[in-house]
């Protein structure tokens, strides 16, 4: 019998078992509405993406209390709370909503430059906008979410 989160690949010779890709449940911080579009676009390209998304700090802290998330991309520059301090908070007064995975998705222009100090605060990793959909799904993979969903 067969767990039905594997799938059989349709390739010759011996079957083998592969993970089946759960969706994803993703919050996406951005204000930018063509941001969010190119964002989420992307996502249904890469994979089985239920996306949530925010356009304000305050709107994401929100969210993530209503949900569990397995993906948050947040941008750092926000209108109304600092990305910093969003990150800041999944570490103390949200860590029970903390997404399993965040990855700062940012046009700051020395991103190299605090990139240390996001990784510290617990970002699985740091992109600048724009992106490649090739490398936004090179950074995700490195989470392990698209090897099953749940990583």
């Amino acid at each position: 019998m067969t767990d039905e989160r594997w799938a059989r690949p349709a390739h010759k010779g011996q079957p083998k078992l592969v993970p089946a890709q759960a969706t994803i449940r993703t919050l996406v911080v951005e204000d930018d509405q063509n941001i969010q579009l190119a964002i989420s676009e992307s996502l249904a390209i890469i994979g089985d993406f239920d996306i949530s998304v925010a356009d304000t700090g305050r709107d994401a802290l929100r969210i993530l209390e209503s949900g569990t998330f397995d993906l948050m991309l947040l941008d750092l520059l926000l209108p109304d709370v600092d990305g910093m301090k969003i990150l800041s908070s999944l570490r103390t007064t949200h860590a029970a909503h903390r997404p399993k995975h965040v990855i700062v998705v940012s046009a700051i222009g020395n991103l190299i430059a605090i990139e240390p100090q996001v990784m510290e605060l617990g970002a699985d990793a740091v992109m600048s906008k724009p992106f490649r959909i090739d490398n936004l799904k090179e950074v995700i993979d490195k989470t392990g979410l698209l090897a099953d969903g749940r990583q």
